[in-house]
């Protein structure tokens, strides 16, 4: 009689955690909504398990502080990815984390649909770089420019075949350190670690691929949160997010009329498709969307 009541409280706190999860994220996908070719980067964080992602905010005003070209309500969507506070003891549950990663891979498609003309970048700690890479390696719909994965827990030996390979992003920059403890033993992944590595490879490696755009940060003595206090990382993540690199120039084969349509109409009438992948050297569209 005992293990009967405690298999059925069981069974009722994973459904409450199940409604609770879907309460909290059933309103985050868009569905739609106009498409605004006006809005030139996107830049969606997303936080960890047991925290609300202050760091988020912090991240944010410190953009629009040092590049004017975020502070534009026209031309950018800064935009927090919230999932609600939760134990480590339910992220790791099978149908949860499913039930997460397809949320993100819905919510970062529905921006790429909103956004056509933008470069997106995803900015994740911690559980939040597992969300938006495997959201990101499930979909065929989301275009990155950048990744950045800051305390990963995505497997240190992924081989990017489903989303580098596939053109869905640009670049890939990993936040690891030897003294993450998170990250070394949690039960998804190590690149918060270890960094990105081939097979064999002992040490952190700043640049472990010769002919993959993926870029480890290797510190010595961050913690698992510790990198949102630490100036350097910060002045290094300003880099990374300079607007000034990240744009994706439109080459002009990719417009349908010989004119280019007046710049106070939105979208285009003319516009065919957008380069989401431009090759600067051969001046070329690599990978192109509707």
């Amino acid at each position: 009689m005992l293990g009967f009541i405690i298999l059925w409280s069981i069974i009722g706190v994973l459904v409450v955690v199940l409604l609770i999860l879907i309460l909290r994220t059933r309103f985050a996908v868009f569905k739609g909504r106009r498409r605004d070719y006006k809005v030139k980067y996107v830049i969606c964080a997303a936080h960890g398990i047991r925290t609300k992602g202050k760091w988020i905010i912090d991240l944010f005003t410190l953009l629009k502080e040092k590049y004017p070209e975020y502070a534009s309500p026209e031309e950018t969507r800064l935009i927090p990815i919230r999932y609600g506070y939760l134990l480590a003891s339910i992220c790791v549950l099978g149908f949860v984390k499913n039930y997460l990663i397809n949320w993100m891979r819905k919510k970062l498609e529905a921006y790429c649909e909103m956004y056509p003309a933008a470069s997106i970048i995803y900015f994740g700690h911690s559980y939040g770089t597992m969300l938006g890479y495997e959201a990101l390696r499930r979909s065929d719909n989301i275009y990155l420019d950048r990744l950045v994965l800051v305390a990963s827990i995505v497997s240190s030996h992924e081989i990017f075949d489903d989303t580098l390979g596939m053109g869905k992003v640009r670049e890939i920059y990993c936040f690891c350190s030897e003294a993450d403890e998170v990250c070394k033993y949690n039960p998804f992944g190590h690149s918060g670690y270890w960094g990105f590595r081939q097979n064999g490879d002992k040490e952190c490696s700043p640049r472990p691929y010769d002919e993959l755009e993926v870029y480890n940060y290797c510190k010595k003595d961050m913690e698992h949160s510790g990198y949102f206090k630490d100036e350097e990382t910060r002045s290094e993540w300003m880099e990374i997010l300079d607007p000034r690199e990240i744009v994706t120039p439109l080459p002009d084969e990719h417009w349908l009329c010989p004119f280019m349509a007046s710049s106070n109409i939105y979208p285009p009438a003319c516009v065919k498709e957008i380069c989401k992948l431009y090759d600067k050297e051969s001046d070329e569209c690599l990978l192109a969307v509707k």
